[in-house]
C-alpha cells in the first residue's frame, strides 16, 4: 500500500483546525453566558470594547419604576405597542432589575458544535454583595478547558484550570491566578464579571424584520402565563462588537465574522429576568490555516436571585443544575 502524504497532512491540517477552533468555541456563547480561554496566541486582528450608556440605562430604569408605582399590573406588551418601551428596552430593564439584586446566580448549559465535534459549555456567575465569581468550564473529546475568574473592587483574580475527567460540571483549578484591573479586565475580554451579558443590546441592534436568519421567531414580545417572552434577532455585527474583543483576545484569528446571533428573554410578570436562551453561528478564520471553519451554538441561562449564593473558593466545587 502506497503512503500518501496528502492525505496524511490533510488530516493533520483537519485536526489542527477543529482544536483550534474548538478552543475558540470554548469561549461559548456570550456574556454572564461566557466562557474565557487565557493563554492563547494573542490575534493581529484587534476590536475595542464599547461601554454600554449608564446615563441611558438609569432614566430607563426610573421610567419603568414610575410606571410600576402608577399601575401595579401594567400590561408591559401594551406599552410596547404605544413605543413608550422598544424591545430593547425591555432587555435592558430587565438586566438592570437584575443587577439590583445583591445576591444571584446565573447558570449556563450547552453545547456548541465545530467541525462535526460537540463542545459541552457550562457557565456560573454569583455574586455576593460586592464579590462576584465566574466559572466557565468546556469540554470535548478534543479539547477542555475550565477557568474562574473572582472579581472585586480591587480588580479581578483568574485562576485557570480543566475539567475532571473531562467532566465540563467538575473542573480543578491552578493555585495562582493572574492579576486584572477591572479596565484591563474589560479591555481585554468585552465585560467584567458584574457585566450580565456581552452582546450590545439597543434599538440599533435589535432586528425588526419577520424573517431572521437564525430560523428562530422574529422579534415579538408577547404576554404569557408566566410574565412575558421576549424574542430578539440581533444584527451579527453591530450586537457582538465587545464579544468579538473576547474571542480574538484569546485566540489567533485572521477572521471572525457572526452569521446569526438569537436571543430569548423569558421575564416575570414585573420583567424579572428568569432564563435566557441563546443561539447563534459564526465563523472563523485562523491566520495559521486560512480555512474558514462555522461554528453553531446553543445555550440556556437560568437565572435565581436573593438564595443566599456564597462565592466558593477554588478548591468548592460548583452545582450545577440537573435536566437541561
Amino acid at each position: 500500500m502506497l503512503f500518501n502524504k496528502n492525505k496524511t497532512h490533510n488530516k493533520k491540517v483537519g485536526a489542527i483546525i477543529t482544536m483550534s477552533v474548538l478552543s475558540i468555541v470554548a469561549i461559548a456563547l456570550g456574556g454572564g453566558l461566557g466562557i474565557y480561554l487565557h493563554g492563547l496566541t494573542s490575534p493581529k486582528t484587534s476590536h475595542s470594547a464599547v461601554v454600554q450608556d449608564d446615563n441611558n440605562n438609569a432614566a430607563l430604569l426610573d421610567t419603568y419604576g414610575q410606571v410600576i408605582e402608577k399601575n401595579n399590573d401594567v400590561d408591559f406588551t401594551t406599552l410596547v405597542d404605544k413605543n413608550i418601551f422598544t424591545y430593547s428596552d425591555i432587555a435592558n430593564i430587565s438586566l438592570m432589575l437584575l443587577s439590583k439584586h445583591d445576591n444571584y446566580m446565573t447558570q449556563g448549559k450547552g453545547s456548541a458544535k465545530a467541525a462535526g465535534v460537540v463542545q459541552e459549555i457550562r457557565d456560573t456567575v454569583i455574586r455576593d454583595g460586592d464579590q462576584y465569581v465566574e466559572e466557565s468550564n468546556s469540554s470535548s473529546s478534543i479539547v477542555s478547558m475550565a477557568s474562574r475568574a473572582y472579581q472585586s473592587s480591587s480588580g479581578i483574580e483568574f485562576y485557570a484550570g480543566k475539567p475532571v475527567g473531562g467532566n465540563p460540571e467538575v473542573a480543578s483549578f491552578n493555585a495562582t491566578s493572574t492579576h486584572f484591573t477591572l479596565t484591563e479586565y474589560f479591555n481585554s475580554y468585552g465585560r467584567t464579571v458584574d457585566t450580565p451579558i456581552i452582546y450590545v443590546i439597543n434599538d440599533n441592534t435589535v432586528n425588526p424584520a419577520k424573517e431572521t436568519l437564525s430560523g428562530d421567531p422574529a422579534t415579538s414580545f408577547v404576554k404569557t402565563d408566566a410574565g412575558y417572552t421576549l424574542e430578539m434577532e440581533l444584527a451579527p455585527s453591530r450586537s457582538t462588537v465587545n464579544y468579538a474583543v473576547q474571542m480574538t483576545t484569546i485566540s489567533n484569528l485572521s477572521s471572525l465574522t457572526f452569521k446569526y446571533v438569537h436571543l430569548t428573554f423569558y421575564l416575570s410578570a414585573k420583567l424579572e429576568l428568569q432564563s435566557i436562551t441563546s443561539h447563534e453561528l459564526y465563523v472563523v478564520t485562523l491566520q495559521a490555516i486560512p480555512l474558514p471553519t462555522s461554528t453553531e451554538g446553543h445555550l440556556r441561562t437560568v437565572i435565581k436571585t436573593d438564595g443566599g449564593f456564597k462565592i466558593p473558593d477554588t478548591s468548592t466545587p460548583i452545582a450545577y443544575r440537573t435536566g437541561d
